[in-house]
């Protein structure tokens, strides 16, 4: 007989990948499944109480859900797919330490445009996304035509992340060329192998920061969190609070990649170390966040360390604005937008 034409065995065929499924297989999906279901099981009331402890048990049970539950899955599925046991392609011909490492290389001609003109237009865009963030012309007009003030401003800050979206673009498109541009849309890693990195990138970003702030509420530090509303009744008004979460999940986790992944990340890997270029792509994502207070950038820079690992491991921005985006979401679910 030959062995090319053996069936495989009913658990070997339950975890062999599937192209309609995105690599997954069935297996995966029902691990996938019942991992989501424990952890939400034992997260108890997490997402009823704003509380940072609640969010670091979950996190801590979800990070046991995954070795417990979602890795013996992994492990089977790579026995029934033939891929290396423990790693499956997640390596992609790589080693560990190299997998896991910023690489100490520049990519040289990645940026078209001289270091100079790179290294000045980098900051002052940046500076004029948070002036046209901040200073609001189109919600001062709606508000003159008597729009409410929370409305105006969210239909406002929504077209500016779309605009600013576009100009971002131009200048990835400008810079590093159409290619590049394109290219940070695509993702030639499999499937399975990217909901896995998001996976982890997300536990240890939930882990750490939640770790953080529940040490802090431990200890009884008061931090003063200002209110996100001019108007707190439009907490209540669906169509405004909708916007909203439009705003904080959806629209700014793909402006904020695009900037600081995609945009300043790339634009220093011309000229940086690739460790260095994360480092100070990072430090800038922490610093735009200065309204969290001194630990708040530490801990957004952490997670755009996280994002740029991922964006850097996948080539693709898709990864890291699904990270961003379930961040966010997590802490729209959790604490809701005060």
């Amino acid at each position: 007989m030959n062995p090319s034409n053996t069936e495989p065995g009913p658990l070997k065929a339950v975890f062999r990948s599937q192209d309609w499924l995105g690599g997954f297989s069935k297996g995966d999906l029902f691990a996938w499944a019942l991992a989501t279901f424990l952890w939400i099981s034992t997260s108890g009331g997490v997402f009823d109480d704003d509380s940072w402890t609640d969010l670091w048990l979950s996190s801590v049970s979800g990070l046991v859900i995954i070795c417990a539950v979602l890795y013996p899955s992994f492990v089977l599925h790579n026995w029934s797919n033939n891929k290396p046991l423990l790693t499956g392609e997640s390596l992609r011909g790589a080693t560990i330490p190299e997998f896991l490492h910023f690489s100490i290389k520049k990519e040289a001609g990645l940026v078209r445009w001289s270091r100079k003109k790179s290294l000045i237009i980098l900051p002052i865009s940046i500076i004029l996304w948070l002036i046209g963030i901040e200073i609001s012309i189109m919600a001062e007009t709606m508000i003159a035509f008597g729009s409410g003030i929370d409305f105006s401003y969210e239909v406002a800050i929504a077209l500016s992340q779309i605009l600013f979206l576009v100009l971002f673009l131009i200048l990835i498109w400008d810079s590093m060329g159409v290619d590049h541009a394109s290219s940070l849309f695509k993702i030639d890693t499999a499937w399975m192998v990217v909901a896995w990195l998001v996976l982890i990138v997300m536990s240890i970003d939930l882990v750490i920061e939640s770790s953080m702030f529940a040490l802090i509420e431990i200890s009884g530090i008061e931090i003063e969190e200002e209110s996100y509303w001019v108007d707190r009744d439009s907490v209540n008004n669906g169509v405004i609070y909708t916007l909203a979460v439009v705003n904080l999940v959806i629209l700014a986790p793909i402006l904020e990649e695009v900037i600081f992944r995609g945009y300043v990340l790339d634009t220093c890997r011309g000229f940086f170390q690739e460790r260095e270029a994360v480092i100070i792509s990072s430090c800038l994502f922490g610093l735009i966040h200065y309204f969290y207070g001194p630990i708040g950038i530490i801990l957004i820079s952490i997670g755009g360390g996280l994002y740029a690992w991922i964006r850097l491991r996948t080539n693709s921005l898709i990864p890291a604005i699904i990270c961003h985006s379930i961040w966010n979401g997590i802490s729209v679910l959790v604490f809701g937008i005060p």
